[in-house]
């Protein structure tokens, strides 16, 4: 009866989550505690009272053991309780300090009551160590003792990630968030960009860049940090990786808070091994300054006398952080070559060449020098004096020093200021139910030249690159009775990128009207904000190339917002969950092209209006070519999501617990906003006769024209392989948004996917031992739709053309058609199936006693329809060599006519990963934590996809993060009080208690890196195809690993013509990592132990171990002895960061 009962709910709650349809990222944090209750005899004792106590803040939820002793309290709010068992004619049993983390499932096992009255009690402390019998998840934790003492120098804690197997090394990063987020790593096989980042529920992907935690979080304001590796349950959203859940602090019943400073100094810091070795600044050490200013209050909300007087029913939490930093955008000075004031005037005649000759500049009109290398003044352009004149003006002129090489030098010192706040509202209305709401921003600035996205040159346009980040969230937990809960979670998220001018009258630098150019352009209506040229000066040594982003005071928006809402209902030994998630993005990446035109002055033998120079080329107003854009459109992109699940965790028997369930997932196609403004290249559209014909080469009387093969009208040479006007399609098989003859979003959408979760968790001795031992193991097929994703399509034909034009003046241009040539595109296979991973875990966890649990396991993970980008346009293998060839180019040869590159993305690839996963955990207890994890692994994929090379040999190999040892040790260790050897000596008690060092060691593999090649001839060994490879003869690792060969360079060698080569994708590794981070922190109490001050001095690569990283794997061959002749081949080219120290104080009450 009971089965078929059971079955019947089952059919149920199958049938409610499909009608929920309500986010593959929204999810819940809350825990599970659960347990059986029994006599001392084994019997099950049902109806005991369960009573769950907040230390943190006195709430309690309760519930009752059913009709076979179990009792499973659902949704529980991560943080420390006590947890009572009451029923009459037994002795109350309470354990004390149980911790809960974010979605973890702790087991009591059986808690035996003993015979006696219930006023009595029996009372245990909490184990601080745990093996999971009640869930099959692999997970980890990084605990709030963890958050608060170990190191990471820009206090991100994505870098704490590193102390969890199976997580690739990445470099700690200098300042929290970087300039718009900080990027994952690869986690447990899956991509990066795979990652789910939330913090208390809500999705913090950055939406373009999805590997990149963008909603950043102050290691001050987080409790703690849950990593589900794989083969997780159902409940949870999956993109196919790591799901990374960050959970914030909450105010208790007592106040609770401090202040804190972080500063670091270029002064404290050791020096760069080659600022050492090739006497950088003197051998000074860089500019390098840090300050963060903290501080922090929680506790509970009430109105003395009126309402919450017992401080149960509201807490707040409050953060604010600011970070404060000095650097140079590099280590050297930026250099160039400036027009100086006389040629500004147009008087060259002290321009010299870099061996000190004088540079002629050449009448256009006789072919004859300008008369004392000076261009008359009524022959001087003035917008091209005005570009040139918005350029600073030289300030080095010791050509024995720069060798004629560049004429100003800056060394630039950003300012990078950050804002953090975060505050979070818990109320607790009644016993029923418990709300939250938090509110966060992030700001993050740039301020200087080379900012992200920044103009150049370096001194030319200073600007403010600001991200702002807006989050909301918002949950509720109510529990209906103690067996059927309900938690409901929702977020919105509004993330800004902008780029202003820093300063007054920056701006005017950039506007035509303010700088006088009044030159018209083609598509002025793309231009409305009046925005100068771009332009270059090719032939100048250093040459001070005008550019800035597209995004100019237009910026980036994102904005998400994440519904979740599930029930969870237990009945005897199941836990029926179901439930079901919304998300809707709304993206816009900015607007794009090269709108505001550009100019090429630079030296061209071929123009016959050539000056010999390009700053003359300005001055006179000719140039070599001019482009411009007939559009100017942002990436402005929607997408919905929704997800829905239902699982159940079955305790079969008292030593076996079964996870199984169903995640269904419906994927809405990302599409534009705005119909026509992006465009991409379908091959099912394609009709090569509809290409236009191209202009061909002819030579008359020994000169070089393109031809119009229609008409016979003539062209200069350049015009060879473009477009013949106003004949064909320019853009054929190109379709545009909007269009009714494609799919929305240009691809097919995939329909419901479902993924299927099961695992297990096996308790093997039970209670028969104290030590727990745990098998457990899963599988799941997890979907990422994400990933395949495409959002800046906005530069494709027929959305927007960039004409050009060859060899003209600027007082003419202007009446002159722009000549269309084959673009470079985009496309997808419009039938692209969603990526997904098949994720295989097996292990056993073994408590050793003494706070200590050991986990070993196995981990599978195989990618399927991954996707890559394969550049299907490129020629054949030998098309150069062809007789036909000759005077031609590319465009003339290639698969799809009408288009240079194109580059198609195909979700037919496939990944794999392997690997061995140790933990040995020590929760902090007796004043000792320490972690130490290992992972042994193998990660292989496809990338760099060919069209005409065996696609294994070729593109097979191990994926670019492979690390195939990866050892942690993480460390926090309070130090014995040498008072208590004294007595309690007042002298000694103040200076020698209360001292903690911690620390975070690794050890890890290199990376693969690949062998590139050129040669002194520069010949063209291929003549087409996929590219070419050296040839490996012999054994690249045979001679060990030196500052001067890293690896063996004569197992190298140059192919022959038409030869591709035999090397892999990677043929050696680079430089692992040996560092250890260490922190000493003393405190000093001020009459209590829960109010004190701490000093902290952390030193980062502490013993300043030199730590290769760079290698340099540039071949250069003479073909004519096929010697190898780059001596710096094989040569280590750069090191990871030298030590690094900070220093803290902070005051905690």
């Amino acid at each position: 009866m009971l089965k078929k009962r059971i079955r019947q709910i089952g059919h149920g709650l199958l049938c409610a989550a499909f009608a929920c349809g309500l986010l593959s990222g929204q999810m819940t944090v809350t825990g599970t505690i659960s347990g059986t209750v029994v006599d001392p005899s084994g019997q099950v004792i049902a109806g005991a009272r369960i009573t769950l106590t907040s230390v943190r803040t006195s709430d309690t939820r309760t519930g009752l053991a059913n009709e076979v002793g179990v009792f499973n309290l659902v949704a529980v709010q991560p943080d420390t309780y006590n947890l009572r068992v009451e029923q009459r004619g037994f002795k109350a049993y309470e354990r004390r300090g149980v911790v809960i983390s974010a979605n973890e499932r702790v087991a009591t096992g059986n808690i035996v009551l003993e015979i006696g009255e219930v006023t009595e009690t029996i009372s245990v402390v909490g184990e601080a160590s745990q093996v999971q019998t009640d869930s099959s998840e692999h997970s980890a934790v990084i605990t709030t003792s963890q958050v608060t003492n170990l190191t990471a120098r820009g206090r991100d804690v994505v870098s704490m990630l590193r102390t969890i197997p199976g997580v690739q090394y990445q470099a700690d990063q200098d300042s929290v968030g970087g300039s718009y987020g900080t990027g994952t790593p690869n986690i447990a096989g899956a991509f990066s960009g795979t990652n789910i980042l939330a913090v208390d529920g809500v999705v913090s992907n950055d939406m373009g860049t999805p590997n990149v935690f963008s909603s950043v979080t102050t290691l001050d304001a987080i409790g703690e940090v849950k990593i589900l590796l794989n083969s997780y349950q159902a409940e949870y959203a999956g993109n196919g990786g790591a799901v990374m859940q960050v959970v914030t602090k909450s105010g208790g019943k007592d106040f609770h808070g401090g202040g804190y400073t972080f500063v670091r100094n270029e002064a404290l810091n050791a020096n760069d091994f080659f600022n050492i070795r090739n006497n950088v600044n003197n051998g000074k050490r860089p500019r390098y300054r840090y300050r963060t200013l903290g501080a922090s209050l929680g506790g509970p909300i009430y109105i003395p006398g009126h309402w919450n007087q017992d401080k149960s029913k509201m807490f707040g939490f409050y953060n604010v952080e600011d970070v404060r930093i000095s650097v140079p955008n590099s280590n050297s000075a930026s250099q160039y070559t400036m027009p100086t004031a006389l040629e500004r005037q147009g008087d060259f005649s002290q321009t010299l060449d870099v061996s000190g000759k004088l540079i002629p500049i050449t009448d256009p009109t006789t072919g004859l020098q300008f008369p004392g290398n000076v261009i008359p003044q009524s022959r001087l352009n003035p917008n091209g004096l005005a570009l040139m004149n918005i350029l600073p003006l030289p300030n080095f002129n010791n050509r024995a020093i720069s060798g004629g090489n560049y004429n100003y030098q800056i060394q630039e010192v950003q300012k990078w200021p950050k804002r953090s706040q975060l505050l979070k509202l818990d109320w607790v209305p009644t016993d029923k139910d418990r709300f939250f709401v938090r509110g966060k921003t992030w700001i993050a600035q740039q301020e200087g030249y080379a900012v992200a996205g920044g103009a150049s040159p370096v001194g030319f346009f200073a600007q403010c690159y600001c991200f702002t980040e807006e989050g909301l969230g918002f949950g509720n937990t109510h529990v209906f009775s103690p067996t059927v809960v309900m938690e409901i979670n929702t977020g919105v998220r509004h993330n800004r990128e902008a780029w202003h001018p820093y300063g007054d009258n920056e701006i005017n630098k950039v506007l035509r009207s303010a700088i006088g150019y009044n030159l018209s352009q083609w598509y002025p209506q793309a231009n409305v904000s009046g925005y100068i040229p771009r332009y270059s000066f090719g032939g100048v040594p250093s040459a001070p190339n005008v550019s800035y982003d597209n995004r100019l005071l237009t910026g980036g928006t994102d904005f998400t917002f994440n519904f979740n809402d599930n029930i969870t209902i237990t009945r005897g030994t199941h836990t029926i969950k179901f439930g079901g998630d919304i998300y809707r993005i709304r993206e816009y990446e900015g607007e794009q092209s090269t709108f505001s035109g550009t100019f090429d002055f630079g030296k061209q033998v071929l123009n016959p209006l050539d000056t010999n120079y390009a700053f003359s080329n300005a001055a006179l107003g000719v140039f070599n070519s001019y482009t411009e854009s007939n559009a100017r459109y942002g990436a402005n992109m929607r997408e919905s999501l929704v997800e829905w699940f239902a699982q159940d965790s079955w305790k079969i028997s008292k030593r076996l617990n079964i996870d199984y369930g169903i995640r269904w997932t419906w994927a809405g196609e990302m599409y534009p906003h705005n119909p026509g403004q992006q465009s991409v290249f379908m091959r099912s559209l394609y009709n090569a006769s509809q290409a236009p014909p191209l202009y061909v080469p002819v030579t008359q009387n020994g000169v070089k024209y393109a031809q119009n093969p229609l008409t016979g009208a003539l062209l200069p040479s350049p015009y060879v392989g473009l477009f013949v006007p106003g004949v064909g399609n320019p853009a054929p098989g190109g379709a545009t948004s909007g269009d009714t003859n494609v799919p929305t979003g240009f691809v097919n959408q995939p329909g419901v996917l479902w993924g299927p979760r099961i695992g297990f968790a096996y308790d093997v001795f039970g209670d028969r031992r104290k030590l727990k031992t745990a098998i457990r193991g899963g599988a799941a097929i997890l979907y990422n739709p994400r990933l395949s994703k495409w959002s800046n399509m906005v530069n494709n034909p027929p959305a927007i053309f960039t004409p050009i034009t060859y060899y003209g003046d600027m007082r003419t241009f202007i009446q002159t058609a722009g000549t269309l040539s084959p673009s470079n595109t985009q496309g997808f296979n419009i039938n692209n199936k969603t990526p997904d991973n098949y994720n295989i875990t097996f292990g056993m966890q073994q408590d050793v006693g003494n706070s200590i649990v050991v986990d070993a396991s196995y981990a599978g993970v195989f990618g399927q329809h991954i996707p890559q980008t394969l550049q299907i346009n490129t020629v054949p293998y030998g098309t150069h060599f062809l007789p036909q060839y000759s005077g031609l180019t590319d465009n003339f040869f290639r698969p799809f006519p009408g288009y240079n590159n194109v580059a198609w993305t195909d979700n037919a690839y496939n990944s794999n990963y392997h690997a061995l996963l140790l933990t040995i955990n020590r929760r902090f207890a007796n004043n000792l934590q320490f972690g130490f994890t290992y992972t042994f692994s193998k990660f292989m994929d496809y990338t760099g996809i060919p069209i005409y090379r065996p696609l294994r040999t070729w593109s097979y190999g191990f994926d670019g993060s492979d690390q195939t040892h990866n050892a942690s040790l993480n460390l926090t260790y309070a130090l014995p009080r040498a008072s208590t050897m004294v007595h309690d000596n007042k002298i000694v008690k103040f200076v020698l208690d209360e001292w903690m060092l911690s620390g975070i060691a690794q050890w890890v593999s290199g990376t693969p890196a690949a062998i590139g090649f050129s040669t002194v001839q520069g010949t063209d060994l291929t003549g087409g195809g996929d590219g070419q490879r050296v040839n490996i003869v012999g054994n690249p690792n045979s001679t060990g690993s030196t500052f001067y060969s890293w690896f063996n360079t004569a197992a190298f060698a140059v192919p022959g013509k038409g030869d591709p080569g035999n090397a892999g994708k990677y043929s050696v590794r680079n430089p692992g990592v040996n560092n250890v981070d260490l922190a000493l922190s003393k405190r000093f109490p001020l009459k209590n132990e829960s109010r004190y001050f701490q000093f902290r001095w952390e030193a980062y690569n502490a013993f300043n171990h030199t730590q290769y990283s760079g290698i340099n794997t540039a071949a250069r061959f003479d073909l004519t002895t096929g010697a190898q002749v780059n001596a710096l081949f094989g040569q280590v080219t750069s090191t990871r960061t030298p030590r690094v120290v900070q220093g803290s104080l902070r005051f905690t009450f």
